[in-house]
């Protein structure tokens, strides 16, 4: 490999870790600017909320068909479409008059995001086919980072400037991420194929994913009985009936099913998708449990919640590297063993726990993810050809996606059954928390299903385009 070719491929790595860093980081920074903007506003709490959903909805139903597209015409376009889109969309969140403007420019943020986000991880894993997993380790870290000082600087930005900075402040980033892409992102290998766009199981998941994700969402404050819910629910159980169907019979499907066949590919979505129910709420929690027990502003929660972002960001990188070296199964098992301890230690915190508990618990979070999400990945990845990869990291930032918003929604049913008892944040969610132990436990023993196979046998894969 020449010296050249070397300082490519790390180019391309650096402009991934930062379109990484910036769409998850603002995603999870405008969590930050939910209370100035209904201030500012007027409005219902309720009707706040639809800036967090739009987001996990998008996510989940549009990552799979973009990515196919990508994966057919070509992951940089779409990477750098992608980036464009959501700094656009955010430039124009931030001069929005009214709350219903805002709503239609943050779609288009969503959107964007949809195309973005899944990408990374294959266009990772393309480029560096003979180190994937540290490479996969590096794209985790800049999301995982990003994640983590998403309310940092979020709580930096609104308090000198007001909320609008913090979209504003995102098309500037965005811009930049976007330009570094198309310049930099060039001769990756993408094995482009001439296949049919499988529309029918595009329509299905449009139709189940929503219809599944809004009615589990709004559940805690609707009601999960009521007729609207029902509605939804049902009309989502017949798209995600129509979509398996779809997929069984479609020349190009947008999953194909032979790959759940894979134990390590099945096994790889599987743990994600439980671990992910159970450890997503954390993120959304810590803030609220830091305002609550300890009345602290938005940087100084920010900044609390450092332990988080450094242990993510220095964990993804060693757990790329050791699942290069070793059975990525294992280090996906490991990290998965201290997430269960990182949840146990934050169900036992108290309205006046020492700080270094506190720490501890996201210390071990942050552990958690660093050592599962780039060995899970590798895992899922194993014996796929490169024109799969964008479907691949589409399927598993779906799910990561849909599974965090509904362990949300869990938990915040939960938590508000308790606090409607009269108890405080700390006790409500301690019994909220000690219900995800188990699962996790769970997640736990499927990572480590499945002997990795070489490759996929062709039987089960698309079939590729002609010469």
């Amino acid at each position: 490999m020449t010296d050249a070719h070397t300082r490519h491929q790390l180019s391309i790595l650096v402009v991934l870790w930062l379109g990484g860093f910036f769409l998850v980081n603002s995603f999870f920074g405008i969590t930050i600017a939910l209370p100035e903007i209904q201030r500012d506003f007027g409005t219902q709490f309720s009707d706040l909320q639809w800036l967090s959903i739009m987001g996990w909805v998008t996510m989940a139903a549009l990552s799979l068909p973009f990515s196919r597209l990508a994966d057919r015409l070509g992951r940089r376009r779409f990477y750098t479409g992608g980036l464009v889109l959501y700094a656009v969309g955010s430039g124009l969140t931030g001069v929005a008059n009214n709350f219903e403007v805002m709503l239609i420019f943050r779609a288009v943020m969503s959107i964007g995001l949809a195309i973005a986000m899944p990408l990374g991880p294959a266009i990772a894993a393309a480029a560096f086919p003979e180190r994937r997993g540290w490479a996969l380790g590096i794209v985790a870290s800049s999301m995982a980072m990003g994640r983590a000082m998403g309310p940092i600087l979020g709580g930096a930005v609104i308090e000198p400037w007001g909320w609008r900075a913090i979209f504003l402040s995102n098309l500037a980033f965005g811009a930049v991420a976007a330009i570094a892409a198309f310049l930099l992102i060039r001769n990756i290998v993408e094995e482009r194929r001439s296949e049919p766009f499988d529309l029918k199981g595009t329509i299905a998941l449009l139709i189940a994913f929503p219809c599944l994700l809004i009615p589990i969402t709004r559940g805690p404050q609707d009601g999960w009985s009521a007729p609207h819910q029902l509605v939804l629910f049902t009309i989502a159980a017949v798209g995600a009936a129509a979509f398996i169907m779809a997929e069984a019979k479609a020349r190009s499907p947008l999953i194909p099913l032979g790959y759940f066949k894979n134990l390590s590919f099945s096994a790889a979505v599987g743990a994600l998708s439980i671990s992910s129910l159970a450890t997503f709420p954390v993120i959304v929690f810590v803030p609220l449990y830091l305002k609550a027990s300890f009345n602290l502003s938005p940087l100084e929660i920010g900044l609390w919640m450092t332990p988080l972002a450094v242990s993510t960001a220095v964990f993804s990188t060693v757990g790329g590297r050791w699942s290069d070296q070793m059975d990525p199964r294992s280090i996906s098992f490991w990290g998965l063993v201290l997430g269960v301890l990182g949840l146990a230690v934050y169900a036992m915190l108290e309205a006046e726990s020492a700080y270094v508990m506190i720490a501890g618990a996201m210390v071990l979070r942050g552990i958690r993810g660093g050592l599962f999400t780039p060995a899970n990945q590798k895992a899922a990845f194993v014996g796929a050809g490169g024109a799969q990869l964008g479907m691949i990291s589409a399927v598993l930032a779906s799910l990561n996606m849909a599974a965090g918003a509904i362990g949300t929604s869990i938990a915040v049913a939960v938590h508000e059954s308790r606090m409607g008892e009269g108890v405080s944040f700390a006790e409500g969610q301690q019994v909220t928390f000690m219900i995800f132990v188990p699962i996790m436990v769970i997640a736990t023993s499927i990572a480590l299903l499945g002997r990795p196979p070489k490759t996929i046998p062709a039987s089960e894969a698309p079939a590729k385009a002609p010469a």
